[in-house]
């Protein structure tokens, strides 16, 4: 498995992934049914809540990317 970088998964959730990025998440996720999941899951928890307008608060912001960046990097993806 290849790892990959907290800004490669950060535009993807915003939506900003170019095709170079797309296939590094794909090499990423391709290992594991449970990688690609998570992937998409966060990427739809992400719309639900950025249209909820609860990314507006920037401490929520902050909070929320400290878990996800913390959890990634001790491999958890959850």
């Amino acid at each position: 498995m290849m790892p990959v970088k907290n800004k490669t998964i950060e535009d993807y959730v915003f939506g900003r992934c170019n095709a170079q990025q797309m296939e590094e998440l794909l090499a990423w996720a391709k290992g594991a049914n449970k990688r690609m999941h998570w992937l998409f899951a966060l990427r739809e928890a992400f719309l639900n809540m950025k249209y909820q307008h609860a990314f507006d608060d920037k401490i929520i912001v902050d909070i929320a990317e400290e878990r996800l960046f913390k959890a990634i990097a001790e491999g958890q993806g959850t």
